[in-house]
C-alpha cells in the first residue's frame, strides 16, 4: 500500500475518515492528549517515517543516558523496533523508524503504529525520571574474551 492508503486506512480505524497528509507530507497523531507521533512520506515514495520526540537533550547526565539508550537500541528490543536519535537542531531526542509501506497492510501499520506508541509512552516515563535512574537501569554484562565465535566465518 501507499504511504496516503496507509495513512486513509489507520484514519477509519481511529475514527478520523479525513486523516491525511498535510501538503508538507506530515500527520501528526495525538493519543491521550500526551503521546504525540509523527508520521511522515519518506523520501522514497514507498516508505514512511513514524517518529515522536521523547525529550530534551539534558545538559547534565549525558554519558549515562546515552549508554542507556544506545543499550535500548540493540536489535531494538526495548524499543519496539524503532531507534533512538538526537535532533540536535532542535535539541532533542526522538525515537523513530522507517517502514516499507509496499510490505505493509493496513492491519500492520496500525500495529506499527500501537508498537511505537507504547515505546514512546515507556520511555517518556523513563527519560522524566532523574538521569541517575537511568544510569542504574542500564543493564551490565561483559562481551565474550572471544569475540571470533560471533563472526561470520567464510
Amino acid at each position: 500500500m501507499t504511504p496516503d492508503n496507509l495513512l486513509a486506512d489507520l484514519g477509519q480505524r481511529m475514527g478520523l475518515p479525513n486523516l491525511k497528509f498535510n501538503e508538507h507530507g506530515l500527520c501528526r497523531l495525538a493519543f491521550d492528549t500526551t503521546i504525540l507521533i509523527d508520521v511522515e512520506r519518506g523520501d522514497d515514495p514507498q516508505s514512511v517515517h513514524l517518529y515522536s520526540v521523547l525529550a530534551p537533550i539534558p545538559a547534565e547526565g549525558r554519558e549515562a543516558l546515552f549508554e542507556r539508550l544506545l543499550t535500548a537500541n540493540l536489535f531494538g528490543h526495548e524499543t519496539g523496533g524503532a531507534t533512538f536519535g538526537l535532533d540536535l537542531l532542535n535539541n532533542d531526542i526522538v525515537l523513530s523508524r522507517t517502514l516499507d509501506t509496499t510490505r505493509l497492510d493496513g492491519n500492520d501499520f496500525a500495529a506499527q503504529v500501537d508498537v511505537l506508541v507504547n515505546a514512546v509512552e515507556n520511555w517518556s516515563k523513563q527519560l522524566a525520571a532523574a538521569p541517575e535512574s537511568a544510569a542504574s537501569e542500564a543493564p551490565t554484562f561483559a562481551p565474550p574474551a572471544d569475540n571470533s565465535r560471533h563472526a561470520i566465518r567464510v
